[in-house]
């Protein structure tokens, strides 16, 4: 089954966007019963490329072939979510959000975030230190009171952990209790912007396939349904609609699925998992290297001749 990416935008045509909303091929595509996982954290923390290779590795095991999803986060002015059908799976990932942020875009859109917590059947939270900021203490608190009434989880993953304990907030006392599960995921080396197969990106792999083994014996969230889902996006676009004269737009992205070739390093720019059409730089400055020194051979003798008739 061929994994389904959308792009729930935030744009100035509330008439427009509000009847591309309603008849989207996402609304269309909705399973009555989904198991649905939300990703937050901080922008720049890598929760693209890890759903990327959650994608992956439930991509691998359902059609048995070796394929990958590229998708990359991109540059925005508002505040805006990735949704991802995969299986019976839906992935919502927020993006540019700021919770420290008081404007009206961001309460309603954290608004958006907290209202899918509660109907996810879990939660990961991306990040890569500890930000003791305002914002992320009062979206804790929220999700924590949340998960106390319903049957969520939440996960922490710290990406690009370097062994210190001290980047996990189970760790500090005021945050007790407040993941269930730390997933610890390997800072990643490169060489000519590639990742280097070593045991760092070893571990990363691991922790991600564990990752996807744990979300596969969760239980069942109920108030996972595709109603649910509709129900909230139509309520945020209700609201920024009446309170800023926005509206969102889900758009369909096209997927890039190809065969993954072991032997390649991992392009830095796609998922961690390898494209066939990405050959190491290394490959293409030694072929540069030998056409330079191929010339050189063929065109000194001839200069040497020539210094020697002038003289």
């Amino acid at each position: 089954m061929k994994t389904s990416k959308y792009q729930l935008d935030i744009e100035l045509y509330p008439s427009i966007s509000k009847k591309n909303f309603e008849e989207s091929e996402f609304i269309q595509n909705l399973d009555p019963n989904l198991k649905i996982v939300t990703l937050i954290g901080p922008p720049g923390e890598g929760k693209t490329w890890i759903l990327n290779n959650i994608i992956f590795i439930l991509e691998e095991q359902k059609t048995g072939h070796h394929a990958q999803y590229t998708s990359q986060s991109r540059s925005r002015q508002y505040p805006g979510m990735k949704l991802y059908i995969c299986q019976h799976y839906l992935f919502a990932e927020f993006e540019n959000l700021d919770y420290s942020q008081d404007n009206q875009i961001n309460q309603d859109m954290r608004d958006l975030m907290l209202y899918f917590t509660k109907i996810s059947m879990c939660v990961i939270y991306v990040h890569h230190s500890i930000r003791l900021t305002k914002g992320f203490e009062d979206m804790a608190q929220k999700i924590q009171q949340q998960f106390r009434k319903e049957q969520s989880v939440f996960i922490e993953i710290l990406n690009k952990w370097n062994g210190d304990r001290i980047q996990s907030y189970k760790d500090l006392e005021n945050y007790e209790g407040l993941f269930q599960v730390t997933f610890q995921l390997k800072s990643l080396n490169f060489r000519n912007s590639q990742v280097v197969q070593d045991n760092n990106l070893k571990q990363f792999l691991s922790q991600v396939n564990y990752l996807v083994s744990y979300i596969f014996g969760l239980k069942f969230n109920n108030e996972s349904t595709s109603e649910a889902v509709f129900q909230g996006i139509s309520n945020f676009n209700t609201k920024i609609t009446q309170d800023l004269n926005l509206s969102c737009v889900i758009n369909t992205e096209q997927n890039q699925l190809e065969e993954f070739n072991s032997e390649n390093e991992y392009d830095v720019n796609g998922p961690l998992l390898g494209n066939k059409n990405v050959q190491p730089n290394q490959n293409k400055i030694w072929g540069l290297l030998n056409i330079i020194f191929l010339l050189i051979i063929y065109f000194l003798p001839n200069i040497s001749q020539d210094g020697d008739i002038n003289e």
